[in-house]
């Protein structure tokens, strides 16, 4: 993927082995991390750091609780050179390690999986989205970036937007968004289908 090898497990891994709908996304990151401290949370089979490492990022921290995803991370650093870095890889719970954490990068990503799999686990999604993004953005420091997913159907762009800006309100930061999702144009949305219409992410400047 744009020059990228990845090992991609179609047997045992998330979705398909792996998460092509944001491919657009990767290649935005990486071109804005060189010299850049980042941050991955969630960081599955670790594309989002590699991108990273590609495109020059002094260092990439991925935090990711699966052990069976780091092992294919770990493999996938190797592949593309990038051995030294696998120290950097660690299997944590990622609201735990947000906690300890000093959180000093420049860009942080927060791509977590599907909190809300049927509509009735929105409010308690909310919750869950709420506290990572207050919570990482309390600590973020002024002129860092935001990268902050959802890949839950049944919260949708209105009330995820909301729950970033009383996140961010409640962190005492201001917060401007620089893009909105860019949809790999793979993944196109038929109209009359909107349930395709799954995926929300903002990259945010903190200040």
């Amino acid at each position: 993927e744009n020059g990228i090898k990845l090992i991609v497990d179609f047997i045992d891994g998330q979705k398909t082995g792996f998460f092509l709908d944001m491919r657009e996304m990767r290649q935005l990151i990486g071109n804005l991390s060189k010299n850049k401290k980042v941050l991955n949370c969630f960081s599955y089979s670790g594309g989002f750091s590699l991108y990273a490492l590609k495109h020059g990022a002094v260092s990439v921290q991925s935090i990711e609780i699966s052990e069976q995803a780091n092992k294919i991370a770990e493999q996938n650093f190797e592949i593309n050179g990038f051995k030294e870095h696998k120290k950097d890889i660690l299997t944590m719970n990622v609201f735990d390690f947000i906690k300890k954490e000093r959180l000093d990068h420049d860009i942080i990503i927060l791509d977590p999986p599907a909190f809300a799999k049927k509509r009735s686990d929105v409010k308690n999604a909310l919750t869950k989205y709420y506290e990572l993004n207050r919570t990482t953005l309390k600590k973020m420091k002024s002129g860092a970036l935001l990268l902050t997913c959802s890949c839950s159907y049944h919260v949708d762009q209105d009330n995820f937007e909301t729950t970033i800006k009383k996140a961010g309100i409640d962190a005492n930061k201001e917060l401007i968004i620089i893009s909105k999702h860019r949809m790999a144009m793979d993944h196109s949305i038929n109209i009359y289908h909107k349930e395709f219409d799954y995926l929300k992410s903002f990259l945010i400047y903190v200040r």
